[in-house]
């Protein structure tokens, strides 16, 4: 993350990368956002925002696929959780929450989502350090989360979904950087 955006969030350009290493860049996808350094619910103003994604490494398992997405969430007061790999969310999916609000799901994930799951120095899942962070879209207008990272283009989604990275599985490395 290189910058900021206009809600406060940590702004800057996601890369994938191929076999061949740093220089194999695959796409290159500029304007995504994470966390918000100022914005914060009406209930407590005062909270000061959203924390973005911690710098670090973390892993996306792209060989558990999920097409029924809201099926597979669980409704609570916190954010939905999916399985631990990557996610489609049909459109017009609506989450239903314990205190019976509704909301509609591609607004605030998009179209898909893939959870960014924090490893530890031997390059394993990291329970101690998973807060629930994901990749994902975003159908609504402001440039804002709770922290975690968005494409709002769904670019890289669409990559590992349908485009040319659709038959890439296995843990596959994400790695934040912050400059």
């Amino acid at each position: 993350m290189t910058g900021s955006n206009a809600y406060g969030a940590q702004s800057g350009t996601l890369k994938v990368h191929g076999n061949k290493g740093q220089n194999d860049v695959l796409l290159s996808q500029s304007g995504v956002f994470t966390g918000s350094g100022w914005w914060a619910t009406g209930e407590n103003p005062s909270n000061g925002g959203f924390n973005a994604i911690p710098e670090g490494n973390y892993y996306m398992n792209l060989s558990s696929r999920d097409a029924d997405g809201p099926n597979k969430m669980n409704s609570n007061d916190s954010n939905p959780e999916a399985n631990y790999g990557i996610q489609k969310i049909p459109d017009g999916n609506r989450l239903k929450k314990k205190d019976g609000a509704e909301y509609d799901t591609n607004r605030d994930y998009g179209n898909g989502r893939i959870r960014l799951n924090p490893m530890n120095d031997d390059y394993q899942y990291d329970q101690n350090r998973d807060r629930g962070y994901y990749l994902h879209g975003k159908g609504a207008w402001y440039n804002r989360t709770h922290g975690c990272v968005c494409d709002k283009k769904e670019t890289v989604f669409n990559f590992f979904w349908e485009g040319a990275g659709k038959d890439v599985r296995g843990k596959v490395p994400f790695h934040v950087i912050k400059k």
